[in-house]
């Protein structure tokens, strides 16, 4: 079993960690570090960042979090590594999901149906479900980019044998394969089945993936792939009132002694990959806080 730690700047009381920093992101407001988060807030970041807790969550404002590697590329298609998979997370989302528990569970999707004969996958849309452009999601939009992703391939091919994407109408997805595949509800969950727009919008690939346009509760600001990057608020995102946050701000610092120095200065909010010899010092910290939790990923069997 795998395990995640992450350092916080109290009082910004955070629940147990899902997935690395995902949690992070949804419940947090504000430079001065006075929020706390719970349940919905997680939830807004991604649907395995649930927890128990119950304080309402602050409104607006900027969280600052520490990383020791920039994001080089926003495809989803193509990237599978930590510093990049984290970031893409925050901007597409896929039709299903999964939760906290490792269930899963319908996201842009409001309900999925699996035929008998495990052939016949259909999808039916979320209502009012809108791109961080405004512009509406449809069934095209998927097809688009599950087709895309079949195309590419990459480090999360999707296994199942497809044999046919179809938009049903403008809200129902049907995908058929060729042969029954029970892990492929799996792969449709990861993040990189994200919903993109149909054709990338009238753009090229190159020009989409700088300023990428999906359904996640942020979208980005600006980005220096050998720096920080810079996420605001997607005003037309699904979840009424989320994210809470109005800023999300991945700083590059790739020393561990200044990412420590940094979040006891409170010039982050929060860092990640968390040396063991310097847990101590900062679990036993008057404002800093450590949060660990086990992981419900499976990495070999």
């Amino acid at each position: 079993m795998s395990y995640f730690s992450v350092s916080i700047k109290k009082p910004i009381l955070l629940g147990a960690i899902a997935v690395l920093l995902l949690m992070l992101i949804a419940g947090c407001s504000g430079s001065n570090n006075k929020a706390d988060s719970n349940k919905e807030a997680q939830e807004s970041a991604s649907p395995a960042t649930q927890s128990p807790q119950t304080a309402e969550p602050a409104t607006g404002g900027t969280f600052v979090y520490g990383r020791p590697a920039s994001v080089t590329s926003l495809d989803l298609h193509n990237q599978i590594t930590s510093n990049n998979a984290f970031a893409i997370d925050k901007v597409f989302e896929s039709l299903v999901a999964f939760d906290s528990k490792g269930e899963i569970v319908d996201w842009l999707a409001k309900s999925h149906n699996i035929s008998e004969d495990g052939l016949t996958y259909t999808f039916e849309l979320r209502d009012g479900l809108k791109f961080s452009n405004g512009t509406d999601v449809t069934a095209e939009d998927a097809v688009f980019s599950l087709e895309r992703h079949l195309k590419v391939g990459g480090p999360l091919a999707i296994s199942a044998k497809v044999d046919t994407i179809k938009a049903q109408d403008n809200k129902t997805l049907v995908i058929t394969l060729k042969e029954p595949y029970t892990p492929f509800i799996s792969e449709l969950s990861n993040f990189s089945n994200g919903i993109l727009p149909n054709n990338f919008g009238g753009l090229s690939e190159e020009e989409f993936f700088k300023k990428p346009i999906g359904t996640g509760p942020f979208v980005v600001e600006t980005w220096d792939t050998a720096g920080d990057l810079t996420f605001t608020k997607n005003t037309f995102y699904w979840q009424e009132g989320k994210p809470y946050i109005d800023k999300l701000v991945y700083k590059l610092i790739e020393d561990d002694s200044q990412a420590i120095n940094q979040l006891k200065a409170g010039e982050v909010n929060a860092i990640e990959s968390l040396a063991l010899q310097n847990a101590n010092e900062i679990k036993d910290g008057a404002d800093t806080k450590v949060v660990t939790n086990g992981s419900w990923v499976t990495e070999q069997l």
